[in-house]
């Protein structure tokens, strides 16, 4: 299966992943590295800094994930990369042209139903400045309000809510895919 963690950043999609692997709860799964983090390390601008050029190696990247891999999990997914790339879009002029803007809504409508299970994180925690990440509340919740716009209007039917703490979502995880856990 093909499972992702959705959500702004700084709502515990890394820490849950970390807490699926260390319980063993997606046994023989891949546990897919989160995309910004890797793109900063390669020198590429993130968060409100993004340019295009950061937004086609993300969307870029989400593309390769779902069709280079059978049986993983990734902390970011397809919607999140249309979510920043709109962000962007919106808020700071001429970064992203609106063909680019279209093209990742686009993507994001074609390869959402390539994952079996979408487990959307609300805004449940303050931010926690690991030098990745904004720590800008309103930009964070700006992107939130774009992810969670976009899935109320196309209700994805792969679309799983989740919430609580981080032991709380690993139960909820594993109910909706029915693996045990402990």
């Amino acid at each position: 299966m093909k499972l992702a963690l959705c959500g702004t950043h700084s709502t515990g999609k890394t820490t849950l992943m970390r807490e699926l692997k260390a319980q063993n709860i997606l046994e023989n799964y891949k546990y897919l590295p989160e995309i910004t983090g890797t793109l900063k390390e390669k020198g590429f601008l993130i968060n409100e800094a993004g340019t295009l050029e950061t937004q086609i190696m993300v969307m870029n990247a989400n593309i390769e994930n779902l069709l280079c891999n059978d049986d993983f999990i990734v902390d970011r997914c397809i919607l999140d990369g249309y979510a920043y790339t709109r962000w962007l879009h919106l808020h700071k002029e001429g970064t992203i042209p609106e063909w680019f803007a279209r093209y990742a809504n686009e993507l994001a409508e074609r390869y959402v139903a390539s994952y079996d299970h979408i487990f959307f994180l609300p805004i449940e925690f303050d931010v926690e400045d690991d030098g990745v990440r904004s720590t800008q509340p309103q930009f964070r919740e700006q992107v939130n309000n774009l992810l969670t716009n976009k899935i109320e209007l196309h209700r994805y039917p792969n679309m799983h809510v989740i919430g609580g703490t981080i032991q709380q979502r690993v139960e909820q995880i594993s109910a909706i895919l029915g693996v045990k856990h402990e």
